[in-house]
């Protein structure tokens, strides 16, 4: 088939199957199988082609209100926080004038480097970037951010939001957009959302992670690595054996006394399922650890926040407030080593928005005492290909928190830190004293 009529053929019928996007929430076999399961295509360098880019955005699923979150200040656990630390994300001044001259808003599960590549197949035309960048970080990994732009489909003008290809990502960003636009306007069927599967599925693939990078056996680090490479590259007792990098991401891998440690340097965010993905394949080609190393929210004290690290050995998955799992069988040695920082049962939502009050309830249940969105999906992939493959991948979870998810009784009570601030410069300073704690704990640990 000639590449035109595939892109006759995508814009008429890429959403037309079988599939109902809702079994997404009503089935729970189906969503932790979405979680996991991944599609083997590779991408030939990071300048991918029209072609190849075709192949995993050719199917899309306009995914349902459903999926979506509304939430308030007195029922969400930020309280009067959950406004500001919205509108901090957003273009505001850019979105406002969309919605006053009648546009339509879109968010796409795509990265933005491959929408400025295929853009056209999908119907747009005419786009331009928004200058925004929410967070000018100088941080060397997790520093890609979801980009906006201006576009024209079918005679309709669009404000278009890219972000990297994941469905929890997606539906997180999404709410952000829809409380936004609720807190400016009551007209509906402004906002659709595009999920495209293959892209989700096959992420580490085109990402470039492979066999050559990551050998059988090695230790993966993810989370802090730029923080602890530095100190791995201080330490004597540790040799730098390579270093590889390309536009998604810097692999180091080190020898440390009889193991191999490699990190893993993400340049985008592996939020939510993405984390759980990238963990699949990290399994498949044959790690003998995962290690993740990063912050979290707090469900014990506010006297938590930046001073005490957590090390979860259970796990629970919630989304909204449906519990699809619980996951107790994956080893976490450095829990066994410092038992002062296994802190037990955690819980892994796919989005801010949805942590209201009703999803407290379910977790206090649980005693847990930390919560995030990656940690217990990582959990959930590494205990999957465990049982599969008969294999024993440990799971090391270390963590310290930047923010407190209030209880109940707690909707007006004052928080030093939360979600809007945590990057302010008492933030920092705080953070900077809790990572010294945390990469004693992780040193002290591979070093056996």
């Amino acid at each position: 088939m000639l590449l035109a009529d595939s892109l006759r053929t995508f814009r008429l019928d890429t959403h037309a199957n079988d599939f109902d996007p809702r079994n997404l929430i009503y089935n729970k076999e189906v969503t932790l199988n979405r979680i996991t399961t991944l599609y083997p295509y590779q991408l030939s360098n990071d300048n991918h082609t029209l072609n190849e880019l075709y192949e995993i955005y050719r199917n899309f699923h306009i995914l349902p209100d459903i999926f979506l979150a509304d939430c308030r200040p007195l029922d969400h656990t930020m309280s009067f926080s959950v406004d500001e630390y919205v509108i901090q994300k957003l273009p505001t001044s850019y979105m406002d004038q969309a919605l006053a001259d009648g546009f339509l808003v879109e968010v796409h599960g795509i990265h933005w480097k491959h929408f400025e590549v295929i853009y056209g197949i999908l119907g747009y035309s005419n786009i331009s970037k928004i200058d925004f960048e929410h967070n000018l970080s100088t941080k060397q990994f997790n520093y890609e951010r979801p980009k906006y732009y201006y576009a024209e489909r079918y005679d309709k003008k669009v404000l278009l939001l890219c972000v990297a290809p994941g469905q929890d990502y997606l539906v997180h960003y999404s709410n952000l957009i829809k409380h936004f636009i609720k807190l400016r306007t009551t007209k509906p069927d402004i906002l659709k959302v595009f999920w495209y599967p293959l892209a989700e599925q096959s992420l580490p693939f085109w990402t470039g992670i492979n066999n050559e990078l990551i050998m059988p056996g090695d230790r993966i680090i993810l989370g802090y690595v730029g923080e602890f490479n530095k100190l791995l590259d201080e330490e004597l007792s540790c040799l730098l054996i390579s270093r590889y990098e390309n536009s998604y991401f810097c692999i180091s891998r080190y020898k440390l006394n009889d193991s191999f440690v490699c990190l893993l340097g993400v340049k985008f965010s592996f939020w939510g399922c993405i984390s759980a993905k990238l963990v699949s394949h990290l399994c498949q080609l044959g790690c003998s650890e995962i290690i993740y190393a990063a912050k979290l929210g707090a469900l014990s004290s506010t006297e938590d926040l930046y001073n005490k690290v957590f090390s979860p050995t259970k796990y629970l998955i919630l989304r909204h407030n449906q519990i699809l799992g619980e996951i107790c069988d994956v080893k976490n040695p450095i829990a066994d080593l410092f038992p002062e920082i296994n802190t037990g049962w955690h819980v892994s939502v796919p989005t801010v928005l949805e942590e209201n009050y009703q999803q407290r309830e379910i977790i206090n249940r649980y005693h847990a005492l930390s919560i995030d969105n990656e940690i217990s999906q990582m959990a959930l992939a590494i205990s999957n290909y465990n049982k599969e493959k008969l294999k024993a991948v440990t799971f090391v979870p270390l963590h310290f928190a930047t923010d407190y998810v209030r209880d109940i009784p707690e909707r007006l009570h004052n928080v030093l830190f939360d979600l809007s601030n945590n990057r302010s410069f008492q933030a920092i300073e705080a953070k900077n004293l809790v990572l010294d704690k945390l990469f004693t704990y992780l040193l002290a640990y591979l070093k056996l």
